[in-house]
């Protein structure tokens, strides 16, 4: 296997190629500390989104990709069709995109690669993640975009384009989840489903200026997806705003069996994380941290408690979190080399 050494510059701003390595764990960590961020969002850049939309030229802006449909602006979908949800539920009127690694009963799933999508048949079964949602009440608008396989976290596909991000227009949405969030943060959906595997649900997120959020792992099924590396993949989801990101976890996280909290939770700060991120993102972070509005989680976890993640493992050769990317590069890739689980 060729093994190619992206730097954080080169991951994060060049198309990544099949042959490259797959989502890096300094990378997923560096970006988780941008999504406070999100709430610094302008307001204003929010409501502006229509003229933001009729301002993107998409072909030019992404050149070589086709130009986006009247009713697909953004190129956030391979294709758009209507599943009406439940008439009652805490969802109900929400629409809901759907990451094309899901399937859903009668239509084809891609997993961003033209050739995938010819070469397997029209899906059966649809997703437990997909069905909740539909019984909770939200209506499928379609199936969206993704990096190719979800081998990248950068949201460009040489198949299908880019979506386009408008919340920064010329720049990438993120991936693996590009459409997804594409599709939420231009109010083409109310509920974006992803998949987190290494940062595809927390980079396009944070890229994207949403609210997005990867799951403890196992806690919500996966059967019925296309994996990339199955004891690190996740569902994960996007929404515009807080109150609807909890009322879909209410709805995903709601397996009795795993409800019960038998620890007393806490608010962890990962110092040595923070310290991979710029000073001026870290500063700006823990000024959001600790504004008023997170005086409900203070009251409900106590202050943030700061922490060494890797402190101890220096005897394992692990006592900088910068060297764990080669472990999660090996693990990961490990899983779906030679007929492991991530073969069709």
């Amino acid at each position: 296997m060729t093994r190619l050494v992206w730097t954080f510059q080169q991951y994060c701003c060049q198309a990544t190629r099949l042959q490259s390595l797959p989502n890096t764990m300094l990378h997923g960590l560096r970006v988780h500390t941008f999504q406070a961020n999100n709430r610094l969002l302008s307001r204003t850049r929010q409501r502006n989104i229509g003229s933001q939309l009729r301002s993107v030229q998409t072909s030019a802006t992404y050149p070589g990709r086709p130009m986006a449909q009247a009713n697909d602006p953004t190129n956030s979908f391979i294709s758009q069709f209507r599943i009406e949800g439940s008439p009652e539920g805490p969802l109900a009127g929400m629409t809901l995109a759907v990451k094309d690694l899901f399937d859903i009963a009668g239509h084809k799933t891609a997993f961003g690669n033209a050739t995938w999508q010819e070469t397997h048949p029209t899906a059966t079964h649809t997703a437990p993640p997909v069905q909740q949602l539909l019984a909770a009440g939200a209506t499928v608008v379609g199936k969206t975009h993704m990096d190719e396989l979800a081998y990248s976290l950068n949201g460009e596909n040489v198949h299908y384009g880019t979506p386009v991000n408008v919340a920064a227009p010329g720049r990438i949405p993120g991936g693996s989840s590009s459409g997804s969030a594409a599709a939420v943060a231009a109010q083409q959906a109310d509920i974006g489903l992803g998949s987190d595997t290494g940062g595809s649900v927390r980079v396009p997120a944070s890229y994207c200026g949403l609210f997005g959020i990867r799951p403890t792992h196992g806690r919500i099924s996966l059967e019925h997806a296309r994996p990339l590396a199955p004891s690190f993949d996740t569902v994960g989801w996007f929404t515009r705003d807080p109150s609807l990101l909890q009322k879909v976890g209410q709805v995903l996280l709601s397996n009795p069996a795993s409800a019960t909290i038998k620890f007393k939770p806490r608010w962890l700060v990962a110092k040595d994380a923070f310290a991979l991120a710029q000073h001026e993102t870290s500063e700006a972070i823990y000024e959001t941290l600790s504004n008023e509005k997170f005086s409900a989680v203070k009251a409900t976890l106590g202050d943030p408690t700061e922490l060494d993640i890797a402190a101890g493992l220096e005897s394992e050769g692990l006592g900088k979190l910068e060297l764990w990317m080669d472990v999660f590069r090996i693990t990961q890739v490990g899983l779906c080399v030679g007929g492991g689980p991530c073969q069709p």
